[in-house]
């Protein structure tokens, strides 16, 4: 980790390693070069963040379905046969719980009232 030490005014940087050292090299640059007058725009800076953990990667599946076709169509078929059989197990799970047909209902044979 290191502290770099800005003049302003001469444009110049030197790094250090401690905040310490950094502020001794700030006085031993203000005494040689401008005569101990303090420099505008000086200062001392810590070392820098670390850098942000990396973005999540998308899952394999999306890999697969932008790089290739064959991937698309393979997950398309499998899609299609699985919705296929999704229905044919409603539909016998419909059959095996539901009557057989609905009651109907039966006309009536009296003549209308007036």
């Amino acid at each position: 980790m290191s502290y770099d030490y800005w003049c302003g005014v001469c444009r110049t940087i030197s790094t250090h390693p401690s905040r310490a050292a950094a502020e001794t090299g700030r006085a031993d640059h203000i005494a040689a070069v401008h005569h101990g007058r303090r420099p505008d725009r000086e200062r001392i800076t810590p070392p820098p963040a670390p850098a942000p953990a990396p973005a999540p990667r998308p899952s394999v599946l999306i890999a697969l379905l932008t790089k290739s076709k064959a991937a698309t169509a393979f997950v398309l078929v499998f899609v299609v046969i699985f919705l296929y059989g999704l229905l044919k197990w409603s539909d016998r799970v419909a059959h095996t719980y539901l009557p057989a047909h609905a009651p109907t209902v039966q006309p009536s044979t009296a003549p209308p009232s007036p």
